[in-house]
Parts: C-alpha cells; sequence; structure tokens
C-alpha cells in the first residue's frame, strides 16, 4: 500500500495517527478488526505523468459476499474527484472505485473512510490499490499486470544497472523480508523484487554487530537482467581479524520458492537448500542466504568477503564487517521456547533444535540429558489416570527436580462450570494426590471465557492461555490476567508462520509481557500428519512446519526456522538487560527508555547497553 499506513498494528488513541481509528498496516494489506467502525487511512500513490488514471482495489477473497463497511475517495489536483461506495455486496476481488484526472506529475490521494457500519460485517481487508492509465486493462485474479520491456529497462536503471549489465545483486536491510517474483514488487509489498535504494559498482558491504555464539542471517538478492538463466559460482571467504581466521563462519544456502496458491503472487522462499552453486531465472529473481555464525569466534573486528562469479558477467563482492561484541545471550532465566512437538528422531535433529533456540521438551528425559542438550524444561502430556503413580514416580528416578518440568492436563479447557471441567478436576487431583509438588498446567483455548480460568484457579500451578486471553483488552482479560499472571505463565497459538518470531504475539515478546512470563509455546513445531515436503508443494500453508525439514542429508532448514533462532537469541539478550536492571519481571521496569529498549530494542542496542553496563 504506502508508506502511509503505520507500521505497528497496536493504536494509541493520543498519538499521530488517531484519525486512522482502528484500522491496522500489515504487510501488503490495510486491515480493520471486528468492532472497529471509525477511522481514515490516506494513501498516496505517485503518478509519473498527467492523464487519466482508472482506480482499482484489491480485497480478500473472504470479503467477498459481505458488505463493505468503508467508502473511498481520490484527492488529485486539489479537490476530490470521486467518491467511492459498494452497492450491496462485494462483487469481486477487483473492484474499479472510479477515474482520476490529474494534469501535472505529482500524488493522488487515496482515503480509505470507515462508514460506522458496526461490528462484524466482514474482515475488512485490502491487499493491493492500482492506478493505471488505461481503461482497456481489467485486472483478474490476484496478479498485477505484465511489465513492458521498457518499463523492466526503466526499473533496472534506476536499480543502478548499466545497459551492458547481466547483473543485478543487492544486500536486503533485513533477510526476512523475503524476495518475489513479482517484477513490480518494492519498498512497500510484502516480498522485494528489486533493490530498496539505487546500488552502484560491483561490491555491497554489510556491517553486522553480533553477540558471541549467535548467527546472523544476510539476505542477498540476485535480478538477471537477461533473456537466458545466469548460473554463478559462490565462494565465502573465512572470517578474519586480528590474526586470526574462522574458515566455516560463513555458510551460505539458495531460498527456494514454493507455491501457497496458484499464481505468481503466492511463490514465496521457504526452504534453504544447499546446492553447488545457484541459477538465476531469465528476467527473474533469486537469492543466496548467508549465515554468519560468531560460536567459537573471541571479541573483535572481522571482515569476510563472498565472491560471485558467472561466465559472461561482473564478479561481484559481498563484503561482511563484523564486530563481535564481549556479549553473549546467556540470562540466569533463558526464555523458554516450546513448539509442543519434538524434533525429527536422531541426534543431527535435536542439535539442530536447540541450537535454534528451542528448550522446551515434550515428553519425559533425564536430568543428564536436559542437560547435555541445553533443555530448560519439560512439557508433559497427561490424558488419563491409567499408570499415573508409577508415571511420577518415574520422574523422580530420572533425577528430575519438580522446577524441570510441569504436567499439562488434558487439552484446551473451555467449560464454565466445574461440572463442564470435571474431567480437567479430576486429572489433576489425582495428580496432586500421586504427588503434591508436581506442577499442573492447563492451556484455556480460545473460546474459554473468565469462569474457566476462575474455576480452573485452584489446581494450576503453570498457566498456557491462548493468546486471544493476552493480547485484547476484551473478553474480560483484565480478569483472567490477574488470575494467571501471578503464576508462571506462557501464551500459545495455533497459526503456523506468521506469529513464531518476532511481532505480537511472538518470542521476541515474552520479555516485555507483564507479569511471570516465562516464555512462549505454539502448535506446532512439526505437524506429525503432514508430510513437510508435501506442504510446500500442495498449498497447505496453514500446516506448514516451523521446523527443520527431514532429509537425507539432515537438517534442512526453512526461513522461518533461522527466524525462530534470532528471534530467540535478541529476546535473551532483552532478558539479560532487565536482569541487569535486577527486574524480576517487566512490571519492575519503570524507566520508559529501558521498557522500549526490552520490548523492541534491535541486537546492535541491546549489546550496546549490555556492553555500556558490564
Amino acid at each position: 500500500m504506502s508508506r502511509a499506513i503505520r507500521e505497528k498494528p497496536d493504536y494509541d488513541p493520543n498519538g499521530p495517527y488517531a484519525a486512522y481509528g482502528d484500522w491496522h498496516g500489515w504487510p501488503n494489506t490495510l486491515f480493520a478488526n471486528w468492532g472497529t467502525s471509525t477511522g481514515t487511512v490516506p494513501v498516496d500513490v505517485r503518478v509519473p505523468a498527467p492523464g487519466t488514471y482508472a482506480v482499482w482495489v484489491l480485497s480478500n477473497p473472504v470479503n467477498l459476499s459481505y458488505a463493505a463497511p468503508w467508502n473511498g475517495r481520490a484527492i488529485a489536483d486539489g479537490r476530490v474527484q470521486f467518491t467511492y461506495k459498494h452497492r450491496g455486496k462485494i462483487p469481486s476481488v477487483w473492484m474499479k472505485m472510479g477515474d482520476v484526472t490529474v494534469t501535472r506529475p505529482g500524488n493522488v490521494r487515496i482515503e480509505f473512510i470507515l462508514d460506522g457500519a458496526g461490528s462484524g460485517d466482514t474482515y475488512r481487508r485490502i491487499h493491493t490499490l492500482f492506478l493505471v492509465d488505461s481503461q482497456h486493462i481489467k485486472p483478474k485474479g490476484t496478479v498485477r499486470p505484465p511489465w513492458t520491456m521498457a518499463m523492466y529497462e526503466n526499473r533496472a536503471e534506476i536499480a543502478g544497472a548499466l545497459p551492458t549489465d547481466k547483473l543485478l545483486v543487492w544486500v536486503a536491510d533485513s533477510a526476512y523480508r523475503r524476495l518475489s517474483q513479482e517484477v513490480w514488487a518494492d519498498g512497500v509489498t510484502q516480498g522485494a523484487s528489486w533493490p530498496n535504494v539505487t546500488v552502484n559498482g560491483t561490491v555491497r558491504t554489510k556491517n553486522l554487530l553480533m553477540a558471541r555464539e549467535t548467527c546472523r542471517a544476510v539476505s542477498v538478492g540476485l535480478r538477471n537482467l537477461t533473456g537466458t538463466p545466469i548460473p554463478l559460482q559462490v565462494e565465502p571467504g573465512p572470517l578474519e581479524g586480528g590474526g586470526k581466521s574462522f574458515p566455516d563462519a560463513i555458510t551460505w544456502r539458495v531460498p527456494a520458492f514454493i507455491p501457497y496458491g496458484p499464481d505468481r503472487q503466492k511463490w514465496t522462499p521457504f526452504f534453504l537448500m544447499r546446492r553447488p552453486n545457484v541459477t538465476v531465472p531469465p528476467r527473474n529473481v533469486a537469492g543466496v542466504w548467508l549465515t554468519v555464525n560468531t560460536h567459537g569466534v573471541p571479541a573483535g573486528s572481522y571482515k569476510s568477503r563472498v565472491r560471485f562469479s558467472g561466465p559472461g558477467v561482473r564478479e561481484h563482492t559481498v563484503v561482511l564487517n563484523v564486530r563481535v561484541a564481549a556479549v553473549t545471550p546467556n540470562p540466569k532465566r533463558p526464555v523458554l521456547v516450546d513448539g509442543y512437538t519434538n524434533p525429527h528422531e536422531g541426534d543431527a535433529y535435536r542439535r539442530d533444535f536447540v541450537e535454534h533456540g528451542m528448550n522446551v521438551w515434550s515428553g519425559p528425559m533425564s536430568k543428564a540429558e536436559m542437560e547435555k542438550w541445553g533443555i530448560c524444561l519439560l512439557h508433559l502430556q497427561y490424558t488419563s489416570t491409567e499408570g499415573l503413580v508409577d508415571r511420577i514416580a518415574r520422574l523422580k528416578e530420572l533425577g528430575l527436580d519438580y522446577n524441570d518440568y510441569f504436567v499439562a492436563v488434558n487439552d484446551e479447557p473451555s467449560g464454565t462450570t466445574a461440572e463442564a471441567l470435571k474431567g480437567h478436576i479430576d486429572l489433576a487431583k489425582a495428580i496432586k494426590d500421586a504427588d503434591p509438588n508436581v506442577r499442573i498446567s492447563f492451556n484455556p483455548s480460545e473460546s474459554a471465557e473468565l469462569p474457566t480460568f476462575e474455576v480452573l484457579a485452584p489446581y494450576c500451578n503453570f498457566w498456557l492461555p491462548y493468546t486471544k486471553h493476552v493480547f485484547s483488552p476484551h473478553w474480560n482479560n483484565p480478569q483472567k490476567k490477574a488470575i494467571y499472571h501471578p503464576k508462571p505463565w506462557m501464551w500459545y497459538t495455533t497459526p503456523c508462520l506468521w506469529d513464531k518470531t518476532s511481532g505480537d504475539p511472538g518470542i521476541r515478546q515474552a520479555p516485555s509481557r507483564s507479569g511471570n512470563c516465562v516464555g512462549v509455546a505454539f502448535f506446532a513445531l512439526n505437524y506429525p500428519w503432514r508430510d513437510q515436503w508435501d506442504t510446500a508443494y500442495e498449498h497447505f500453508p496453514d500446516a506448514s512446519t516451523m521446523g527443520a525439514v527431514m532429509s537425507r542429508h539432515g537438517p534442512v532448514a526453512t526461513i522461518i526456522w533461522e527466524q525462530i533462532r534470532e528471534a530467540s537469541q535478541t529476546a535473551n539478550l532483552a532478558m539479560m538487560v532487565r536482569e541487569r536492571l535486577g527486574a524480576t519481571t517487566f512490571d519492575d521496569v519503570t524507566d520508559p527508555g529501558m521498557q522500549e529498549l526490552i520490548r523492541s530494542g534491535a541486537d546492535e542496542a541491546l549489546i550496546k547497553w549490555l556492553e555500556e553496563h558490564q
């Protein structure tokens, strides 16, 4: 959409965007929740030449058959040129709003205005605003019209390519803003297809400040400017500095595009594949995923050069300047990350599991094994009283302390009376009869209500509420929080992919949650009933793996798996800041600047603060 849409989904009624109401700006999406009735979002679209432009808007298919509770209007040349309102239900995903005539190059302002229609009418998702100076073009599906060669060559020139160049190479600001195969993808779309800034010459530089014993991803974009494939060799050099050399500190893989749907907008980088080289397809993009690994690297300043070479193209070099700080993300109380399911069988997968920040194991394990692998907590699931006394006695034989595990009783309670929750309560009582010191956990489901928490509270030592009970001021959540905040708690989620990493609700947010929040859980690291490779090729985005994929050659990472690791690293740096402030919980942090650092500080800011407060 536009930079006019605010980036953060939270709404501050006293902030600079108060006029927006409760519209949200998500990647490539304008969104308003149920219950939102007012608010305006202005979106500026720059047109390059005078003329008459048709204004099209793309809605989410889920909006079909609903009434759209918003108006639209266009402002250009100092006047309102049209006002648009749906007549009846939304008829199709693409809708023409009207025509705008501009007399000179400049911005056309489109405003989306909620019309006070009230709650529950639609999901209200708007995905794309498209202005075109031809009345003959009628967009269909979810794909924008293709470019002409003149448009392509002009965009390459803007990006910095010379007329003789065959290849464009750039380094992304963030590795986790994925590449897009859409030629028009730019700085305000969900994926990137071109560099955000003009790049000149053949040397790209990336400066990194990293903690010791961590990993950082660097994404390199490659665009083929010709009509034939370009094979490239990738040669990462050692990380060198201070007379020391670490030849294995820089590794590379190729992001593999997979489909989430039938059209090219739904293809996205997902798996990270080991390859002998990378081929950049004709007039399309490919990527190289670099990983900088500081495990075993002393504090100091280092440099590595990654060479990209191929027949008939200029050689490019990505220079990585890495300062390794004398800081390691090892708080006294690490953020707990529970994936509900365990990794695939085998030491390689277990090692990969803990190296990516996963430190909660589903099932029994001896204390010695926990210490060997770096597991901080065991998540045990009991659904019956069969063999209960023996199972609990076995835990003592494994050398476990009561703080090493909790027992989750059944799953997702939602009843609101003792009678409706009798199965949960009876099993909890049986466990306490067998050993009163065993910690019992409940995970109130999305449909749970305040009485659910009230009835279960006397039996619960470790809460796992669904996100609905954590991240909203509604549904009696303040009263629920008063119940579960004093106990150790983690929230859990059921959607895949989008909520496991840095944003709300995500791993990075755990250090800034109120009460005795100890981490985050999600469902599920590995879907035991879904083949992970088929997941990619059969369009199952809500059943996709978030962990390493099993292959003949060992773990194959997904991009989200790498992001989970980095989010865990950052969260533990934030926990170290909290601990050095002497704060037991986030509620004990009173300085607004420190609250913001713990809540959303990037690695660089957290590391610098920790260096200054040794």
